[in-house]
C-alpha cells in the first residue's frame, strides 16, 4: 500500500503544474501543459510492455524498476524547473513526465498482480482498498506540501523523487521476504478488509478536513499534523498480527506469489488472447470514454477552478478533494461489489460508474462555482469506482493466466481517453476560448470548459451502452461462479494477514 501511495503521486500534477505557466519560466499555454499531463498518463496507462515485463521477470523486478523510473522522472523535472527553469526543451520535459508516469504504471501493475494472485475470493475488497490508497496519494501529498513545501513547488518535485526511491528501498525487500499465501476463513478476511477500508475512509476524511482548514493552520501545526498522519498510516500493519484465528483455522502455505492462485476459470485465455474477444473491445471502448472524460477533469483541475471562479484562486484544496472522492469511489465500489457479489454481477458496477460520470459532466456544464465542486467530486468518485472493480472484473472475465499482460492492455484505455478528451478536446477548446477572450495562456470563464463537459456527457451515453452490453454478454461467467461458490467451503487465500 505504501508503494501504491508512491504510484498515486501521478494525480498530483495540479500541485506543481502552475510552475509551467509562469512567464519568467516556460510560460506554457494549456495545450502544452495538458500535453505533459498526457505524457505522464500515457506512461502509466500504455502498459503492455509493463505487463510483459512483470509476467517475464516477476513482480519484485516490476516494483524495483517502477520506483527507479518514477524517482528519475521527478528528479529530472526538479532540475528542469528549479535549476534550469525555462531552458530545457519541451520534448525532454515530455520524456521526463513519461518516465515518472511509466514508473507509476510498473508499481500499479505489479501491485495488482500480487493482490489478484493472493486474494482470490475477496478480489473486490483487496483491489478496492489498494486502489483507494493509490487514489488518496494526492490528498496525502497535499498535507506534505503544506507542511514543508508551500510556495516551493519545485522542491516538492525533489521530495517526490526521494520519497519513491526510499519507499522502494524499504518495502520491496519486505514484500520479497514475506510474500506467500495464507489460508483463513472468508469471514475473517472480510472483517479485516472492512476494518482496513474504514480506516482508509477515516484517513481520507481527515485529509480533506485539513485541506478545508489549510488557511488557518501554521507551518508548525502542519508539521504536527503530518507526524500524526504518519502514525495513523502505520496502524494497518496491526491487521497482520497473529491471533485472529486458531491454528486450526489458519495455516501458512509454502508457496510464492508467483504461482497461479484461485479457482479454475470457465474461460481462461492468454494475455494477448483477449485481443480476439469482442467483450474486450466493448469494455475497452466504454473505459476509453468514461476514464478519458474523468481524466479531463482530474488532469485539468488546476485550470478548471480558476475558470469557474473568474480569476486566479488556490487550487490545492480542490485537487485534494478530487483525490479523497476518488478514494471513496474505490472503497465503495470494491467493497460493495464483493458484498453483493451473489446478487449483482461485477460488470454492472462499471455501468453505474459510467452513469455517474455522465451525469456529473452535465452538472459541470451549469457553470456554477458551487456546483463545480459537486460535479468534479462525483466525476472523481465514478472514476475511482471503475478502478475499484476493474482488476477483479478483468480476472473474472478473462482469467488469471498472464494477468499482468491483461491488466497492461486494459490500462491503455485510460491513456487513449486522456489523449482524446483531456488533450485534444479540452486543451484545444481552452486555448481557443482564451485567445477569444484575450487572456491567453490563461482562461477565466466557465465557457473555457463547458463545451468539453457537454461533449463528455453525450459520449458517456455511448459508454453506458457498451458497458451494459458487456454486462449482459458475460452473465454466463457469473452463473458459473455462483455454482462454484456454492460447492466451495468458506476458505479463501489471503496475503499478509
Amino acid at each position: 500500500m505504501f508503494l501504491m501511495l508512491a504510484a498515486g503521486t501521478i494525480y498530483g500534477f495540479g500541485l506543481w503544474s502552475t510552475l509551467l505557466k509562469m512567464p519568467h519560466g516556460y510560460g506554457m499555454d494549456q495545450v502544452h501543459v495538458s500535453s505533459l499531463s498526457l505524457a505522464a498518463s500515457l506512461g502509466e496507462y500504455f502498459a503492455i510492455d509493463i505487463g510483459v515485463f512483470v509476467t517475464t521477470f516477476g513482480t519484485i523486478a516490476g516494483f524495483s524498476l517502477g520506483c527507479f523510473l518514477c524517482s528519475l522522472g521527478y528528479f529530472c523535472l526538479w532540475l528542469s524547473t528549479g535549476h534550469y527553469n525555462g531552458l530545457v526543451p519541451f520534448p525532454l520535459l515530455v520524456v521526463f513526465c513519461f518516465l515518472y508516469g511509466h514508473g507509476c504504471g510498473f508499481i500499479v501493475n505489479s501491485s495488482m498482480t500480487e493482490v489478484l494472485r493472493n486474494f482470490d475470493n475477496l478480489a473486490g475488497y483487496a483491489t478496492g482498498s489498494m486502489k483507494a490508497h493509490f487514489g488518496l496519494a494526492t490528498a496525502t501529498m497535499t498535507v506534505i506540501y503544506y507542511a514543508a513545501f508551500e510556495g516551493m513547488p519545485s522542491n516538492y518535485l525533489l521530495f517526490l523523487s526521494m520519497y519513491t526511491m526510499v519507499v522502494g528501498a524499504i518495502f520491496i525487500p519486505v514484500i520479497y521476504a514475506t510474500r506467500g499465501r495464507c489460508e483463513e476463513k472468508r469471514s475473517t478476511g472480510t472483517l479485516k478488509f472492512q476494518i482496513l477500508c474504514a480506516g482508509i475512509a477515516f484517513f481520507a476524511l481527515a485529509c480533506f478536513a485539513l485541506q478545508l482548514l489549510s488557511d488557518s493552520l501554521s507551518s508548525t501545526a502542519w508539521k504536527l499534523v503530518l507526524l500524526a498522519l504518519f502514525c495513523l498510516s502505520s496502524l494497518p500493519f496491526l491487521l497482520a498480527r497473529a491471533g485472529w484465528e486458531t491454528p486450526e483455522d489458519s495455516r501458512i502455505l509454502r508457496a510464492t506469489s508467483e504461482d497461479e492462485a484461485g479457482t479454475a476459470h470457465p474461460d481462461d485465455v492468454s494475455g494477448f488472447g483477449i485481443l480476439c474477444r469482442m467483450d474486450f473491445y466493448l469494455l475497452f471502448a466504454a473505459l476509453t470514454i468514461s476514464q478519458g472524460a474523468s481524466l479531463l477533469v482530474i488532469s485539468n483541475s488546476a485550470q478548471i477552478l480558476p475558470a469557474f471562479a473568474g480569476g486566479p484562486i488556490d487550487t490545492t484544496g480542490f485537487v485534494g478533494m478530487l483525490s479523497v472522492s476518488g478514494c471513496y469511489g474505490r472503497l465503495f465500489f470494491g467493497g460493495v461489489s464483493d458484498a453483493l457479489a451473489a446478487t449483482v454481477n461485477r460488470p454492472w458496477w462499471v455501468v453505474v460508474a459510467c452513469v455517474i460520470i455522465g451525469i456529473s459532466h452535465l452538472v459541470l456544464c451549469t457553470g456554477d462555482l458551487r456546483l463545480v465542486y459537486v460535479g468534479a467530486a462525483a466525476v472523481s468518485f465514478g472514476y475511482g469506482g471503475i478502478f475499484g472493480v476493474l482488476a477483479a472484473f478483468v480476472k473474472e472475465l478473462f482469467g488469471m493466466k498472464d494477468i499482468a499482460v491483461k491488466l497492461g492492455i486494459v490500462a491503455c484505455a485510460a491513456g487513449a481517453g486522456s489523449l482524446l478528451f483531456s488533450t485534444l478536446l479540452a486543451g484545444k477548446l481552452y486555448d481557443r476560448e482564451a485567445t477569444r477572450l484575450g487572456t491567453s495562456p490563461n482562461c477565466y470563464q466557465p465557457s473555457c470548459f463547458q463545451p468539453a463537459f457537454l461533449t463528455c456527457a453525450i459520449c458517456s451515453l455511448v459508454a453506458v451502452f457498451f458497458a451494459a452490453t458487456v454486462a449482459y454478454r458475460t452473465k454466463w461467467i457469473y452463473s458459473s461462479k455462483d455454482t462454484s461458490r456454492k460447492q466451495s467451503d468458506e476458505k479463501t487465500y489471503t496475503f499478509g494477514f
